[in-house]
């Protein structure tokens, strides 16, 4: 009887023992995550501008639909960096055309983008901080009524090899229309917008700005270390090959357009 009454409080005091260290390693955890944990001081958010030059947008323009639109975007941070950067578009919808993460004291951007048929679109871009606190800049982008629909740039007899291939670049600039091999388009990076390559989603062409996956491209010369990152978005439309061929301006190519579906991959590419 006294052995098991001494087993019985030998077992007791282990489990006090234990519920004692659990409480314990609870309490410094919750210490640990107060004390890694940034306080919000408050202060002033980030700040944003639009700049203004040559082919600029940065003011309440009237354009009409197809032609290319160009912004450049300057920003700082107040009290805390910026995390965040956000373009929207409220037109007959609200789309986001492009969302970035990032951790930065300074961003700066300039992208292109294609007017839409929409006949007033209110373009916001906002940056953010880890607090929320933001900044916007806003302007209106109207359709030139007056104008009709634009013609279609063409490409013909351009051949891009994928990574192995010796004889055919993998990289293409619709700028100057050449293609390159991943080492020279290394040193043209500001023009480069096309990439073919076989990855994980079998014949694939995207953009340098999109997530092309490790072991495709030589590190050095791998797109995710490039400096300009350009990004151009793709759309399957529902257009046979014929009727593609048969279009006569780009009309119909900008009502199958919408920027927050585009994405920066086209995968899966079968011939036609």
């Amino acid at each position: 009887m006294i052995s098991y009454l001494n087993i019985e409080n030998i077992r007791s005091m282990f489990s006090d023992m234990s519920k004692l260290t659990y409480r314990i390693m609870i309490l410094l955890v919750a210490l640990l995550i107060v004390g890694c944990s940034e306080k919000d001081e408050g202060g002033n958010g980030p700040l944003i501008q639009l700049m203004s030059g040559n082919n600029l947008i940065s003011s309440d323009t009237i354009i009409s639909p197809g032609q290319l639109m160009q912004f450049e975007v300057s920003a700082i941070k107040g009290n805390y960096n910026i995390t965040n950067f956000v373009i929207h578009v409220n037109g007959e919808s609200s789309e986001v055309y492009y969302d970035t993460g990032m951790n930065v004291v300074t961003f700066n951007w300039n992208g292109t983008f294609a007017k839409s048929f929409n006949d007033n679109e209110v373009w916001e871009f906002i940056v953010r901080d880890r607090y929320s606190r933001s900044d916007m800049v806003s302007i209106l982008i109207q359709n030139d009524s007056l104008v009709g629909p634009g013609p279609i740039n063409t490409y013909t007899e351009i051949l891009l090899g994928a990574q192995s291939n010796n004889n055919f670049g993998t990289c293409f600039s619709l700028s100057d229309q050449l293609v390159y091999f991943i080492d020279e388009a290394y040193n043209h990076q500001e023009i480069i917008d096309m990439i073919y390559y076989f990855g994980e989603d079998n014949e694939t062409i995207a953009s340098p700005g999109a997530n092309i996956e490790d072991g495709i491209f030589p590190e050095d010369y791998s797109p995710d270390n490039w400096l300009y990152r350009n990004i151009t978005r793709y759309i399957k439309t529902n257009l046979s090959l014929e009727e593609f061929n048969l279009i006569q301006n780009d009309s119909l190519l900008l009502v199958s357009y919408a920027e927050g579906e585009g994405k920066r991959k086209a995968k899966e590419l079968e011939a036609n």
